[in-house]
């Protein structure tokens, strides 16, 4: 198998007929090559990527509640971007195939960078209705003052991103079309 859940299934087989055919006092251990190595390794991707999912929204969450001081602002700002995260993931799983180690680091630095282009427009945004406008013309002139350097920002961010795509080594360039993807 070249995938890592025909590994991982075939892994499964092979255990179970380990416990099958379990004698007492023998101890059968599979110890794998390659596709036990590749059924591992999915595992413990699939296992950092809860944690680091969970984890960095969690603390871009923290920032933002302690920030604007108020729980509705953040969680407005965080929908797009799980939003945006979802779509990346199954983008790279269309065009990658699969999640692999590198591609795993995506989503924190994702969440980082998504995390700011909402910050500034919506900071604009409040500013424009402290000073006195009403909704609609606060949230055009922030739009009209916020997004011409966040645009520059995202996409300069994503050309160097998709530079990585250039990389001889598969896990790098995968990392690279995942940021360069995620951004835009």
């Amino acid at each position: 198998p070249q995938d890592a859940d025909s590994a991982a299934e075939m892994v499964g087989q092979i255990e179970e007929v380990l416990e099958r055919t379990a004698t007492e006092g023998v101890q059968h251990l599979f110890t794998g090559g390659v596709h036990a190595n590749m059924a591992s390794a999915s595992r413990a991707i699939a296992a950092d990527l809860s944690r680091t999912i969970g984890w960095s929204l969690g603390l871009v969450l923290l920032v933002l509640v302690i920030s604007f001081r108020s729980w509705k602002a953040p969680l407005v700002l965080l929908a797009p971007l799980v939003a945006a995260n979802l779509a990346t993931f199954a983008l790279m799983d269309l065009v990658l195939g699969a999640i692999n180690t590198w591609t795993s680091f995506a989503t924190a630095l994702l969440v980082g960078l998504g995390v700011a282009f909402s910050v500034h427009l919506a900071r604009r945004y409040l500013e424009e209705v402290a000073a006195g406008r009403e909704v609609e013309d606060a949230l055009a002139v922030a739009w009209d003052g916020v997004a011409p350097p966040c645009a520059t920002a995202a996409l300069t961010s994503t050309a160097a991103f998709a530079a990585l795509m250039l990389a001889r080594y598969l896990g790098l360039a995968h990392l690279g079309f995942a940021l360069a993807a995620g951004l835009m």
